[in-house]
This record gives structure tokens, sequence and C-alpha cells, in this order.
């Protein structure tokens, strides 16, 4: 038998993100799919994954039986491209070709401007009625969507915008709750079904201010955040200005003065230096004259 060529596809599953403690960088998980190879004695698909398109750096990380037409990967660390290749295999141990292969970059919160052009959300409009307008923007032209969610995770996503591909997009979200916070991010494909999914913007809701609280300015990372793997970090506050964290319930759990700097570190412990539990927290950034400056929640997952 041949074992014929085929195609693969990727899609971004609807899975909250999780830390890892190596580069104090975000994982996640990537769902592989594919038609099933046509010839009758197929045996199992062997997946290939490579840090670029050199065949010679494709490596086979797992494989699936023949009735399996997908495969999750949940190593996926932000800020790495990944490409995926897969081969059939008969009962006799041929195998086919190399499928197409497609790509995943996932844009860390920390990316550099340039980095964040690459998939970026850029605006979230109230319209009304507790919905919102997204809009993202890609430096290639892209289809794709929205997913969004509270502290469940991203449990809920946006129409496909596939009409035409294009660098810039607008879908809409329904019914996000008063008060409530909610995490965005966009994912969006290339004509090759290369995929880009962008950093996490934070929206809270409430009845006088239903507007994102996140600014391109200010930098706080990784979201959601985990203190027993790594530290807070606070980036590009302004000179002479202070953060602090609060809880859900208005209590002040820390803060610190950044003087001159304009970075400064939380290690996820409370006044006592104990770590704090699992929960929506804010944080609150205000200048050197005490205006508040920025202010965000704050998702804190213990593991």
């Amino acid at each position: 038998m041949s074992c014929k060529t085929f195609l693969i596809s990727i899609a971004f599953l609807l899975s909250m993100l999780i830390s890892v403690p190596l580069a104090a960088q975000e994982s996640t998980e990537v769902l592989l799919s594919w038609p099933a190879n046509p010839e009758p004695d197929i045996l199992r698909y062997i997946i290939y994954r490579s840090p670029d398109t050199a065949r010679a750096h494709f490596v086979a990380i797992d494989s699936v039986g023949s009735s399996t037409i997908r495969y999750t990967d949940g190593s996926i660390v932000k800020g790495t491209v990944y490409y995926y290749e897969i081969k059939a295999k008969s009962s006799t141990g041929a195998t086919s070709p190399f499928s197409n292969y497609v790509s995943i970059f996932a844009v860390p919160q920390n990316a550099s401007p340039t980095i964040q052009q690459l998939c970026q959300i850029t605006a979230i409009t109230s319209v009304g009625n507790h919905n919102y307008d997204v809009t993202w923007s890609n430096t290639v032209s892209t289809i794709g969507f929205v997913q969004y969610g509270g502290s469940a995770g991203f449990d809920s996503m946006s129409v496909w915008d596939n009409a035409t591909y294009k660098t810039t997009h607008t879908v809409r979200i329904y019914g996000l709750s008063t008060p409530g916070t909610y995490f965005v991010r966009a994912a969006a494909y290339d004509n090759k079904k290369n995929m880009f999914v962008s950093a996490i913007d934070t929206l809270i809701v409430t009845p006088n201010n239903p507007a994102p609280l996140s600014t391109p300015v200010l930098s706080a990372y990784p979201v959601p955040y985990n203190p027993g793997m790594q530290s807070f970090t606070i980036d590009h506050l302004p000179k002479g200005g202070s953060a602090s964290i609060y809880s859900e319930t208005g209590l002040e759990v820390w803060s610190h003065e950044a003087d001159e700097a304009t970075t400064i570190v939380w290690k996820g412990t409370n006044r006592d230096g104990s770590r704090v539990m699992s929960g929506v927290y804010y944080l609150v950034v205000k200048d050197a004259k005490g205006k508040v400056y920025d202010r965000r929640p704050i998702m804190i997952l213990n593991k």
C-alpha cells in the first residue's frame, strides 16, 4: 500500500493557560486534527514536531491509533514557534510521505511591541446590553475568532470572522455579566492554517464603567499567576509611582513604592509573607502624585 499524503489542520483548545517554572513562561495546549488516510490498512499516525521547517529537525513526539484523527500537545510554551507534520503507518510498516506542516505561535504577556503586533487585541468597545466588540490585528492576513471567559477559563468564543483574509478583525461577544471580570484573547489563522494567539487582555465590567482596564503601556505578567512557580512582574510603571494588590473584597494584601524604578516584582505573598490563596485579585498602580494610573484584575491559581 502507498499510504497517501494528507493534510492536517490546527485548532486551539478552549482551556485555561497554566504556568510552567522554566523561564517563567506560560504554556498552553494545541489540538491537531487531520482527515483519515484513505488506505485500508492504516495502523497508526505518527506526530512530528520541530522548532523550524527544516526536515532534519522534525522529531516524532507521539503516535495514535488508526481510529484517532486528532492529537493534543500539552507542552506549548508561549513565545516559541512550533511546527507539526503527520505520517501514516500501515500494518506492514510502510509509511506515507509527510503531511503538510502547520505551526502555532502564542504571544507571551511580556512580549515586545514587535512581537505583540503578530496578533494583538487593539480595542474592546461596549455596544450596550452587556455586549462588546473586540478588535484584533495581525501582521499577515488571517481569519479567526475571540475566546473569552471569567475565573473558570476561556469557556466561550465569538463567531468566526472568516469571510475574508485580512489584517484587522472585529467580532462581537455577548452577555457579559455586570459586575464581572473577563479574560479575552484572539486566535487567528493564515491561509496555510498556521495559527497565532494573542496575549490575554482583561476586561472588568461595572455598572458605571464597562471598559477594558488594561493598557498597552503597563505590563503585568504572567496571567493567570501561580505564586508557587515564579514571581509576578509589573513593568513600565510610572516613575515615582506605586503598585498595590487588593483581594476581591477590597483588602490590601501587598503594596510597593516604585521610586525611580519602572519594574517591580511581587512574590505572591501578603504582608505577613504568606502565599495568597487562589482567586481574583486586583492590581492598582498609581503615579507619583497618587493618581490611579492603571488597575486590572489578576487571576491567582495555586497548583
